[in-house]
């Protein structure tokens, strides 16, 4: 591994590219002595996306199972009464909605 500043990185990128590769190593790169970037060879970066992809795909079935479980929760609390009274404030939700947006009419309209 080697540690460099952003300035020399700029100077000779080309030969830190070179060393990496050849050295299957990594080059730290610094920025007013922190290191604030990582040149890697290309194999490991290949390496590296496998391993962040499986961790976001860890991460979003935690979030699916924690959904799954609230959603089991809401709906085991449901009975048909429940479930028909839903039903009745959301149908009348969007009748009002279209009705406001002109897309229905109640009553005789004049010809």
């Amino acid at each position: 591994m080697r540690t460099v500043s952003v300035s020399q990185a700029r100077e000779q990128l080309s030969s830190f590219v070179n060393w990496s590769k050849e050295n299957k190593d990594y080059v730290i790169i610094e920025v007013r002595g922190k290191a604030e970037a990582v040149l890697i060879p290309y194999a490991d970066f290949d390496i590296l996306q496998e391993i962040l992809q499986q961790k976001q795909r860890r991460e979003a079935i935690a979030k699916l199972q924690a959904l799954s479980g609230e959603i089991s929760k809401r709906t085991s609390e449901l009975n048909e009464t429940n479930v028909d009274e839903l039903a009745d404030e959301i149908s009348k939700e969007a009748v009002a909605s279209l009705a406001r947006k002109g897309k229905i009419r109640f009553g005789k309209e004049n010809p």
